[in-house]
């Protein structure tokens, strides 16, 4: 008698993934949204990397992208955004202000 599911197989074990030689780790992939997407504009002397001089738009995301299970990652929520030199609290106004990264920011360009 069908299961209802459309394939028959009990429970998937393991997530779906692409072959090993086409994974990347968390460190390219970030370096894929920030510098190297900078290098692509021709713009990685302005933008893609906390640098002085440069432009600073960045997220404080509500853990450790290193440190989470990958499998995770799309749990993460975005705590503050800083964008063209100014504050943008995302979500639920958490006490941010009191927490050690979101007071040492600076308002500016780095």
């Amino acid at each position: 008698m069908p299961s209802g599911k459309r394939c028959g197989c009990s429970e998937i074990e393991s997530p779906i993934q692409p072959s090993e030689s086409e994974r990347l780790d968390i460190a390219s992939m970030i370096r894929g949204y920030t510098l190297d997407a900078a290098y692509q504009l021709r713009l990685e002397d302005k933008i893609g990397s906390i640098e002085t001089g440069k432009k600073a738009d960045l997220v404080v995301l509500d853990q450790n992208l290193f440190e989470v299970d990958p499998y995770s990652i799309h749990k993460t929520e975005v705590v503050m955004t800083i964008f063209a030199g100014g504050r943008s609290l995302s979500g639920a106004r958490i006490a941010h202000e009191s927490c050690w990264p979101c007071s040492q920011m600076p308002d500016a360009t780095v």
